[in-house]
């Protein structure tokens, strides 16, 4: 079959196929993907995208999801966009909140979007610097906002974190506001009236969410406060209004609907509203009676449904599950004895026991998912009553920090979950989603940061993907037109075999490497080393693992990766999974996972998990922040080879004399070159081997241009200059004063080298795409560390001993896909 025919038969069939790939996503299930029945797939051969140089492989990655996600506003940019709801005044406009303190107006004029500055309290807001979850967080505007004889026109309310009179503590804040008279879109910023105001002990886990339910009172949804054991705010209702969601009468009707608060929180104050008489803890011992529930770890949005009035809540995750809940009057979603399903005293290291007296009423998920390093958070969404959309209605559409945006099925009462869809993919640089929003219409809108702390951040909306965008990606390895012979991994002609001086960890595996380029092109070297890379540069490498370590076998094919330049400056990766017996390699949509058995040395066996990468995962490396072309750079590829005559050649000097470098590349002074060494290169001296491997499994990320990385991982800069010695491990202070991300000479409290040695999911270094920690990685980087002198700076150990370091009990994952977030550090929410 030629290619334009194979081609045209596989676009025919791609939204089937796709359909068919599984049915729901649990943890350790796939997703489906959701199928707008107008979407066609393209059918003509004419659609089809530029071919990646001499290869079947298209030169941009079509859509492979039913929906795209496009600039609402095409073009206006926002300060970390949190929230948007519409102005409820009848004229359309929207409102954006940004978390510096200010809410712009969003109004068409004359053809185009213009914004406006609503309101601006950024002098009240306190932000740490780069602490993600700190801010305005979230405002809902009175129900009678509009109505012009009510007392409470131009009335709104706004939660954010605020200043104090103390140094160094900031409080969480709930005010009121008034629009100034006459206007409703012009904010009297001198009528703040505080409602709530308690002091926070961490800047994380705030929550934020702020509406009226369809009874009219106001709910606020309220983060634990807390990144480590120290603040036990969950699972009681008597210390602080932290950890659960408070239902408020803030117009103190008073009679048989409301009271005013009977106790004040711990080192807090209210005042400004009254508690609804039936609310689930009224008459409780002690119990503060503002709380409608509780055992909720960080509720990253609450909405309710507009037909049902069910309301819903998304609560992000510790360690091991995101989960959606349905909130009832005293619904208790058991946090931290629990996360999401899993009773967390069954985990290692134990968590809490399900407490005794118990408060509420035991609320399981409605549905839950697992986190790992390509699912960072849950960002709350709402069940979709609008028109655009038929095939979404009645449906909860979420999404993940990470871009993903989800359909979840609903039984017709709202209470039970089906079949959990991904529907659409925003793959912008930048954090990620943080929020979802609606307009007066019930049409969805998806709130995206960009680089934190910065007016980049968008708001996009879904469309249904054209049939040009459609997916040309080839099912089969075999129609990749890689090889002459894919079963030996027989190469095409265009395929450069290449290696590298210091490879990616990957458990062990095996791996070869080449590199096809267009025709009549070649890989240019800028003068201080840059590579740039022709589009429909193709990259392809191949894992293989050695199952049996008792004698010299054929280790086992797992999979066959490709990483494509495209005509936009960036790049997409796609795997082959390769089946057992090696006789067929099919595309990976989403990432998948495998037991595979291993013989020892000794005979003893063991097993080994393998993941494969889905659509997604590559770009989590693979993005702007981190360059996109990782392996394929002069430190890397600057090693002796052996030439075609059997003789050593330099592989630069090669792939120069094959017409894959530039000749400028050979002009590049090694000083700017950076060749990394080997672990094992003991020609090389410790700390030179040590910061090799940490530029390549770790510079990704811990990068500037990711700006929350803890310290810059490029072999390119000094040590002095990379934050790694004596460097502050932020998320990690309630281990003690004494932990550093490096500290010369103690390897107990050096996190690098904890995180490197832990088998910890959560919290293992590097972690993507792999389970087993590398040994000799931690051999020698904690003979590294050994052998640093103390720093004068260095406070001694009172006690003479180095306290054992626990792995802290948050820990976001990296990611790349946003090109902004890293291993280890701050993302929002957490």
């Amino acid at each position: 079959m030629s290619r334009r025919l194979r081609f045209a038969v596989a676009a025919s069939v791609a939204v089937i196929a796709c359909a068919l790939l599984a049915r729901f996503y649990l943890p350790g299930r796939l997703p489906t993907l959701l199928v707008p029945g107008d979407v066609v797939p393209a059918s003509s051969t004419n659609d089809r995208p530029q071919w990646a140089g001499a290869t079947d492989l298209p030169i941009r990655a079509g859509q492979f999801v039913p929906f795209a996600c496009d600039d609402a506003f095409e073009g206006l940019t926002f300060f970390d966009p949190l929230y948007l709801t519409p102005l409820p005044d009848g004229s359309g406009r929207l409102v954006v909140v940004e978390r510096r303190g200010t809410v712009q107006l969003v109004s068409r004029v004359e053809g185009r979007f213009v914004k406006q500055t609503l309101m601006d309290i950024a002098s009240r807001v306190h932000l740490t610097p780069d602490a993600a979850e700190e801010g305005l967080l979230g405002l809902a505007f009175h129900p009678q906002f509009a109505e012009a004889d009510s007392p409470h026109r131009g009335e709104f309310f706004v939660y954010y974190v605020g200043h104090s009179d103390t140094p160094d503590v900031s409080m969480n804040r709930l005010s009121r506001f008034r629009t100034k008279a006459g206007r409703l879109d012009e904010v009297d910023h001198e009528s703040e009236s505080v409602l709530i105001d308690q002091p926070q002990q961490d800047q994380a886990h705030n929550g934020g969410s702020l509406l009226f339910g369809p009874d009219g009172f106001l709910y606020l949804a309220l983060g634990d406060d807390a990144l480590g054991a120290h603040n036990r705010n969950w699972q009681t209702v008597s210390l602080s209004l932290f950890a659960g969601i408070l239902r408020l009468d803030v117009d103190r009707q008073g009679g048989r609907i409301s009271h005013p608060p009977p106790r004040q929180p711990f080192k807090g104050r209210t005042d400004g509203y009254f508690i609804p008489n039936d609310n689930p803890f009224v008459g409780t011992p002690k119990a503060l009676e503002e709380f409608y529930a509780i055992g909720l770890r960080n509720p990253w949005r609450i909405s309710f449904d507009r037909k049902t009035g069910l309301l819903y809540a998304a609560d992000v995750g510790g360690r091991r599950r995101e989960e959606i809940d349905v909130i009832d009057s005293g619904s208790n979603c058991g946090w931290s004895y629990a996360e999401g399903t899993l009773l967390t005293h069954d985990l290692d290291p134990p968590g809490e026991e399900r407490p005794t007296p118990y408060l509420g009423v035991e609320t399981w998920p409605l549905f839950e998912y697992s986190r790992d390093a390509s699912h960072r958070c849950i960002i709350g969404g709402h069940v979709y009553r609008g028109k655009q959309f038929p095939e979404l209605v009645g449906r909860y559409v979420y999404a993940d920090q990470s871009g993903r945006i989800y359909a979840l099925d609903l039984s017709d009462d709202g209470r039970s979950a089906g079949a959990n869809r991904l529907i659409a993919v925003l793959g912008e640089s930048g954090i990620g989603i943080s929020s979802l929003g609606e307009d007066e219409d019930g049409e969805l809108y998806f709130c995206s940061i960009g680089q934190l702390a910065s007016e980049t951040g968008r708001v996009f909306q879904l469309r249904r993907t054209r049939a040009d965008e459609r997916d040309f990606l080839p099912e089969k390895l075999a129609d990749t037109g890689l090889f002459s012979d894919w079963t030996k991994l027989l190469t095409n002609p265009e395929l450069v075999a290449y290696d590298v001086n210091v490879p990616l960890w990957s458990d062990g595996a095996e791996k070869r490497r080449w590199i096809a380029l267009p025709p009549g092109k070649r890989v240019e070297a800028e003068p201080h080393g840059k590579l740039c890379f022709p589009a429909g540069t193709v990259f392809v490498k191949h894992f293989e693992l050695p199952t049996d370590l008792r004698a010299e076998s054929k280790p086992r094919p797992l999979e066959t990766r490709v990483l494509v330049c495209d005509d936009r400056g960036e790049v997409y990766g796609a795997s082959y999974r390769w089946s057992k017996d090696g006789n067929r390699a099919q595309l990976v949509t989403f990432n998948e996972s495998e037991t595979i058995a291993v013989t020892l040395a000794d005979g003893t066996s063991t097993t080994q998990t393998w993941t494969y990468p889905g659509r997604f995962e590559c770009a989590l490396c693979h993005n702007h922040a981190s360059g996109h072309v990782l392996g394929f750079t002069l430190g890397q590829l600057g090693r002796d080879v052996a030439s075609d005559v059997g003789q050593s050649e330099n592989q630069i000097a090669r792939l120069i004399r094959m017409g894959v470098l530039s000749g400028a590349a050979a002009k590049v002074p090694a000083a700017l070159v950076g060749q990394l060494a080997a672990l094992d290169d003991e020609t090389a001296t410790l700390e030179h081997r040590v910061r090799s491997y940490l530029d390549v499994n770790c510079s990704s990320c811990h990068n500037p241009r990711t700006r929350f990385a803890a310290f810059d991982a490029r072999l390119a800069r000094d040590i002095g200059e990379q934050g790694l010695v004596d460097g502050t491990s932020h998320y990690h202070k309630d281990r003690g004063l004494d932990v550093r991300i490096v500290r010369p000479g103690d390897v107990e409290l050096s996190m690098l080298h904890y995180r490197l040695a832990t088998d910890d999911p959560c919290l293992r270094m590097p972690p993507l795409g792999t389970t087993v920690v590398d040994r000799r990685a931690v051999e020698i980087t904690s003979e590294w560390i050994r052998s640093l002198p103390p720093s004068a700076a260095q406070s001694p150990n009172p006690s003479g001993e180095s306290p054992s370091v626990e792995p802290p009990p948050v820990v976001s994952p990296a990611d790349g896909s946003a090109g902004a977030t890293v291993a280890g550090d701050a993302t929002l929410p957490k």
